[in-house]
């Protein structure tokens, strides 16, 4: 990685602000995002694709710009993979960074490895000290490796478009103005029961 590690943990201190916790994730989404700027190069408008949503966007977000509410940033975290790509929006060109677990060692980095394969001990879920130490662990795993268990790829967008914005509608039920997928759509998507995430108390 072409920077000092002073200068690489002080972005990683910054990020972490910014997410509010001091996820391992945050360090290594540091590294890949700096991986993928680099080989992209400079470009007037970028996109990016996240394919996990943990930690990851967060990182992508405030070292990138790349936001979901300017739309530059699509989640497609269905896929599950700690793996992202840029893209220059004018050409379509891009690059696309990930884990290569191949290149994690479960014998050198054992923490690591286990991070990745999820696989690490059930206490970190319940126990906070816990958490915490093989979050740190994890970090000093990887600082020792740094870029060389990133893999990246050239790639081509299939769709840089930016998404339909539909026409509103006022809801017959809870008369409140919603993006309507067509224009003979009555119920939100609360309403209808299609998303529903909140109940209204007595």
């Amino acid at each position: 990685i072409s920077m000092n590690t002073s200068e690489f943990l002080s972005i990683v201190e910054r990020v972490y602000a910014f997410h509010g916790r001091r996820a391992p994730g945050i360090v290594i989404g540091v590294a890949m995002v700096h991986k993928a700027v680099e080989l992209l190069g400079s470009v007037k408008k970028q996109i990016a694709f996240v394919e996990s949503r943990a930690c990851l966007p967060d990182v992508v977000q405030y070292l990138c710009g790349c936001t979901i509410g300017n739309g530059d940033l699509r989640m497609v975290d269905k896929i599950g993979k700690y793996a992202f790509s840029l893209f220059d929006r004018d050409t379509g060109k891009g690059v696309r960074v990930f884990v290569d677990i191949n290149k994690i060692s479960l014998e050198k980095t054992p923490e690591l490895h286990k991070f990745f394969m999820r696989r690490r001990d059930p206490a970190v879920r319940t126990d906070k000290e816990a958490r915490k130490a093989s979050g740190e662990q994890v970090v000093k795993e990887f600082l020792g490796v740094f870029d060389e268990i990133i893999g990246s790829e050239k790639i081509m967008g299939l769709d840089l478009s930016k998404p339909d914005i539909y026409e509103a509608n006022i809801c017959s039920t809870c008369n409140e103005s919603f993006a309507a997928p067509t224009r003979d759509s009555e119920l939100c998507p609360h309403c209808s029961g299609e998303l529903t995430y909140y109940k209204i108390c007595e």
